[in-house]
């Protein structure tokens, strides 16, 4: 049986940090959209895992936009929170 007691935000949110270096970035050096995704996706699936307790897997994604470009040298964090 799946235990559905609520939850605050706070029980499930997580924050991933990560310094962009050279093997991240493509020729132009900005981080590869595929980096970016791969912390965002990691970052999900450890606030799922959190709120129900369970293993989770990423099934899809809407949309993503990448909206201004990531640097080497910056510090990239994604959040997640359910």
């Amino acid at each position: 049986m799946i235990d559905l007691k609520p939850k605050s935000v706070r029980a499930s949110q997580t924050q991933l940090a990560d310094l962009m270096f050279p093997p991240d970035a493509n020729i132009h050096g900005t981080v590869f959209g595929g980096k970016v995704l791969q912390m965002v996706d990691k970052a999900a699936s450890v606030c799922a895992m959190r709120h129900s307790g369970q293993p989770c897997v990423t099934v899809a994604m809407d949309r993503v936009e990448f909206l201004v470009p990531i640097s080497v040298g910056d510090l990239l964090i994604v959040e997640a929170r359910i």
